[in-house]
């Protein structure tokens, strides 16, 4: 994992001998742009997890495109994960940065989602 640093202009809040000041509210700038990604919103040679989990259905989720892709995401010193169990936790994490809020699930829905084994991934859908 690649780790990014920001400091949103929040360094100028910081006196000359280091010590910081007390402040009422922060503005920052909404957002985050992935090293790989094009301004036109095309990936080079990263990994789209977005378009990848939206697109994807039970079908498909069994084709090795989509094994190859679980492969790249997920950390390479876990061994024996099922990959609709992935697939389910890539598409309940897309649920819970779904731009309205409103739409997004709450801890005891998550939980469900995640445990029971009776949901279909087709139920998943994002």
């Amino acid at each position: 994992m690649e780790a990014h640093v920001a400091d949103f202009g929040l360094a100028k809040f910081l006196q000359d001998d280091g010590a910081s000041e007390w402040i009422s509210s922060i503005v920052g700038t909404v957002g985050y742009i992935a090293p790989g990604r094009k301004p036109v919103g095309e990936y080079d040679d990263g990994v789209n997890i977005v378009g990848w989990v939206k697109k994807i259905t039970p079908e498909q989720s069994q084709r090795s495109d989509y094994t190859k892709v679980v492969q790249i995401v997920v950390d390479p010193r876990l061994m024996g994960y099922s990959l609709i169990d992935v697939i389910r936790l890539f598409r309940v994490a897309m649920l819970c940065v779904e731009d309205d809020s409103s739409a997004r699930p709450t801890m005891r829905e998550i939980v469900h989602l995640l445990t029971d084994q009776s949901l279909s991934a087709q139920k998943l859908n994002v």
